[in-house]
């Protein structure tokens, strides 16, 4: 695990379980809605509105 992925899971930003030889990682949503509401919400429709997401988006490059 790198340091940043390890001060994120510190600081109650993601969750980390292992699958196999991996870890799997996953943002807390609701931990963090609870502390700040409406964040992620904004960011995410931010992003939603950005040209260079949605071209990455039509070419299945991310998700969103």
């Amino acid at each position: 695990m790198t340091h940043h992925w390890r001060v994120l899971r510190d600081a109650g930003v993601i969750w980390q379980r292992p699958y196999g030889r991996e870890n799997l990682l996953s943002l807390r949503k609701e931990d963090l809605d609870d502390r700040f509401p409406g964040l992620i919400d904004s960011l995410l429709s931010a992003v939603r509105h950005d040209p260079l997401t949605r071209e990455m988006v039509a070419m299945n490059e991310v998700t969103v």
